[in-house]
């Protein structure tokens, strides 16, 4: 078991180049010149950001991404951050849809704020500046993580004391948590149309473009597995990053490592709940050994709030101030 810390209809055509999956264009080149709001974006944000999460930051008057200035990272990276927009949308999964759970009912939910989210999961090295004696663990003697993977094997106490540590020593004075389900699934779902299974759409053979999932390198490796009909490379976490983002920039949304959210009801109190009576965290988005009816945007999974697992993880939200 790891150490624990001290302290989420019709067919259309494909996004013409330069467009992220729900048409929302990204910048091109020299549009920094024409547009004075792409001109405020970083460097490294200007490739993930589409326009609609520009003209957002605009409204509210804030930058549409900023990085974190940790101390003692070194030449890890920092953790870096993107608007999701403000919004009505529809949380939970259709009728029709394939692996489809009680506990996924649809609602719409309303977002007021726009809020920031990372655009990766925590890694080990990052997660290592707070705790450095985090052994993350190994799957049948293999190590799961590396430095820039995500790192595993913590609790949603060690989840949200890395939060609170992190508020207190990002150099820039924000705060930061974990999403809620809500936050969460309209982050992971990246400006897509609803209902999709995942953020990409429903084609289970694409997987391996977007995704670190249970895959056919993995059944290779461990045969008993219930496996995509796709390759992605990777038997255990991936490097963050590996894959191509979704509309919002955000990368492993589905698949690498679950990712710990905190509960979110619904507007009926009646969605499922968290073991005991203990603070409630909830899984989202899969993880390297994921199959595909566990890897959808709807699927949610209860976590005991004592447990480690070597393929849980977490990303930071970060509110407007």
């Amino acid at each position: 078991m790891a150490s624990l810390c001290a302290a989420c209809g019709e067919a259309k055509p494909p996004p013409e180049p330069g467009a992220t999956l729900d048409g929302s264009a990204r910048l091109r080149p020299g549009r920094e010149r024409e547009d004075p709001g792409w001109a405020a974006v970083a460097p490294w944000a200007r490739p993930l950001v589409s326009s609609a999460q520009v003209e957002e930051a605009g409204r509210w008057g804030v930058p549409v991404a900023f990085e974190t200035r940790i101390a003692g990272l070194g030449a890890e990276p920092q953790i870096r951050f993107v608007l999701v927009p403000a919004g009505r949308f529809r949380v939970g999964s259709s009728q029709a849809e394939e692996g489809r759970e009680p506990d996924e009912a649809v609602y719409e939910a309303t977002l007021a704020r726009p809020y920031y989210v990372s655009i990766h999961e925590v890694t080990l090295a990052q997660y290592h500046a707070m705790d450095p004696r985090h052994d993350p663990g190994a799957y049948r003697g293999q190590p799961v993580a590396g430095a820039r993977h995500p790192v595993v094997g913590v609790t949603p106490a060690c989840a949200r004391a890395f939060a609170r540590w992190l508020s207190e020593h990002d150099g820039l004075g924000h705060t930061y948590r974990l999403p809620t389900e809500e936050e969460w699934e309209r982050a992971a779902r990246g400006g897509t149309e609803w209902p999709r299974r995942f953020w990409w759409g429903d084609s289970e053979a694409e997987a391996g473009r977007y995704a670190n999932l249970a895959d056919r390198s993995a059944r290779k490796a461990y045969p008993l597995w219930w496996t995509f009909e796709t390759t992605d490379g990777h038997v255990l976490t991936a490097p963050v990053g590996s894959y191509e983002p979704n509309g919002y920039g955000l990368y492993d949304v589905l698949g690498n490592a679950w990712e710990l959210c905190e509960r979110s009801d619904g507007p009926t109190g009646q969605r499922r709940r968290g073991p005991g009576r203990r603070p409630g965290a909830f899984l989202r988005g899969g993880a390297f050994d994921t199959p595909p009816t566990l890897a959808r945007l709807s699927y949610r999974s209860p976590y005991d709030p004592s447990y480690t697992r070597i393929n849980v993880g977490f990303r930071l939200l970060s509110p407007l101030d």
